[in-house]
């Protein structure tokens, strides 16, 4: 058997061969196609090099490539159908389950074909059933514009939760082959809107169709997966486009959504619709349908321009106009469209490019391009996150300069200059770009080593990082100066320079460290000599313990006898 399609699949009929080939197919076939509807209906290809069918070729072949088949569920208490009398005039039949018989009425599969490339000329239908029936053989395939599918908004679906809504304009098919009878009578009819189909147009009386069906057994061999088929349970219909669109002609284009497949009790039209198969999503139209792909540019930095460039392909002489959007980074399934005018002209089969957008960010844009269609053309347009529509945009590069000022007056201090000791200093960093209208966003941090600043800029989503040089100087040392006082230990009074003291008498010298920055203290060590004489001249000797100053104005006493020291 072959498999079942899923119901929500979108399929576009579309065929191998172009309508009016330069050989046409002789045999049983519609004037100006290539499709053979055999006079005993089969599969396999039977004619000449310029035939098609069913099968891609003879016994044994598979189905040719654009083939959709679609299976019934299986026979039995799974199987569902319409009953409580439904008939064709009604807008939501009632679905039943498990009330089909082996009959006449219980189908199987039902498949189509769109022939004549990508501007479709024929539109092929075949529909096989369970068993060889007696009586008369009443099928009728339904094509609406729109597809039911419950999972959608909106599902457009009727009440029923299977069969679509009827729009004005959707199509029915009726294939009525009398007993015994081995040529159809297909012919169509239009829903009117007002709850009824309309009166039905004799399409094989018109030479507008033409149906057939199976007068001995196709073996399985034969039948491209839908297994054995006795006699009579295979019937096939090749139909002009022309005819399911007949007020349209070259002036637009109409597109059919749906299709499915049901079984009729009987010849008469008001009789009830028993079995059938569920709708199958598919394009059916009047007209071409182009091809379109587009490559976007890139890669390139944050504030540069892209843009995109649409292929259109395999129009019948397209008109009309190609328009572009784009899709911020971030806007991962194309929710926010930015429009890039101008729209484009089209004027035949070529490449179409956009206008130029100036980036702002950096990431991954998307493009979408849409062609408009034309009389002769369907509108098509590539879906978000096609291939080669992405534009990538890169960071920008920056650089970032440092300046060391003074901050009593905001003077620049020069590279590996000099400054007093206690002077506050600040670093100023500058980060540059090249993107006008976009400024960098984020941190500098200052990290300072010993007597340098360096500023690293850490970049954001759209510019690159940048550090500084090294900016180097120099603090100088500041001035001090000391000053010592003689005291005697007995009270601390103070000992007049070059005064005289009683011998024996315990004293001792007293430091003071001073100097003329606010903001720093000295330290360091402070060291006490005696001399033997009251000019300090000559090397003295050390006169006790070495101390170091932990901060500004501390002092340090040395301490000794007189008499000791003479």
């Amino acid at each position: 058997m072959v498999a079942a399609l899923a119901g929500a699949s979108v399929f576009l009929l579309s065929g191998a061969l172009a309508a009016g080939a330069a050989t046409p197919c002789a045999g049983s076939v519609l004037a100006g196609s290539n499709f053979e509807i055999d006079t005993n209906a089969n599969l396999k290809v039977d004619g000449p090099a310029d035939c098609i069918d069913w099968l891609a070729d003879g016994s044994g072949s598979a189905m040719r490539a654009g083939v959709i088949t679609k299976n019934d569920l299986p026979t039995g208490a799974t199987d569902n159908s319409f009953g409580q009398g439904s008939q064709e005039n009604d807008i939501n039949p009632t679905v039943v389950t498990g009330s089909i018989p082996p009959n006449k009425s219980d189908l199987k599969t039902f498949g189509l074909y769109a022939e004549g490339a990508t501007a479709p000329q024929f539109l092929e239908l075949f529909w096989s059933r369970v068993q060889n029936p007696s009586g008369t053989t009443n099928m009728d395939f339904e094509l609406n514009q729109k597809f039911c599918d419950p999972s959608a908004t909106p599902t457009n679906c009727s009440t029923n939760g299977v069969t679509p809504v009827r729009t004005t304009g959707d199509k029915l098919i009726t294939y009525d082959l009398a007993n015994g009878g081995t040529v159809a009578t297909i012919s169509i009819r239009t829903w009117l809107g007002v709850g009824v189909w309309g009166p039905s147009t004799d399409l094989t009386a018109a030479g507008e169709a033409l149906g057939t069906v199976n007068t001995t057994a196709i073996a399985a061999t034969d039948s491209g997966g839908l297994g054995a088929l006795s006699s009579f349970t295979f019937g096939e219909a090749s139909i002009s486009i022309a005819a399911l669109f007949p007020n349209l002609g070259d002036l637009q284009c109409g597109t059919l959504g749906s299709a499915f497949v049901k079984s009729r009790s009987s010849d008469s039209f008001q009789s009830e619709i028993k079995d059938f198969i569920a709708p199958q999503s598919v394009t059916i139209s009047n007209c071409a349908t182009p091809t379109l792909t587009t490559t976007a540019s890139g890669p390139v930095t944050v504030g540069q321009t892209i843009h995109d460039v649409a292929h259109l392909s395999g129009g019948t002489n397209p008109t009309g106009s190609i328009t572009f959007q784009v899709f911020a980074p971030g806007d991962t399934t194309c929710q926010t469209p930015i429009a890039v005018p101008p729209a484009k002209t089209v004027s035949g089969n070529a490449d179409y490019t956009s206008g130029d957008y100036t980036t702002s960010q950096a990431g991954d844009y998307r493009w979408r391009a849409f062609y408009s269609g034309d009389a002769h053309n369907n509108a098509v347009s590539t879906p978000c996150n096609d291939a080669n529509e992405s534009s990538t945009v890169n960071k920008a590069p920056t650089s970032t300069a440092t300046e060391l000022h003074n901050n009593a007056n905001e003077a620049v201090i020069a590279l590996s200059s000099s400054v007093a000791l206690g002077t506050n200093v600040h670093d100023k960093a500058t980060v540059s770009d090249s993107v006008a209208g976009v400024d960098p966003t984020g941190d500098v941090t200052l990290p300072a080593g010993d007597y340098a600043f360096r500023a690293h800029y850490n970049g954001d989503s759209n510019f690159d990082a940048s550090t500084s040089s090294c900016e180097p100087f120099h603090v100088n040392t500041a001035a001090s100066s000391t000053a010592t006082e003689l005291h005697n230990n007995a009270n601390e009074t103070v000992i007049a320079l070059s005064s005289s003291v009683a011998l024996g008498t315990n004293v001792h010298d007293k430091a003071t460290v001073s100097e003329g920055n606010a903001a720093f203290d000295p330290t360091g060590d402070v060291t006490f000599t005696f001399f033997t004489n009251n000019s300090c001249d000559g090397v003295g000797v050390g006169a006790g313990r070495r101390l170091r100053l932990p901060g500004a104005l501390q002092r340090r006493l040395e301490l000794r006898r007189v008499d000791q020291l003479v």
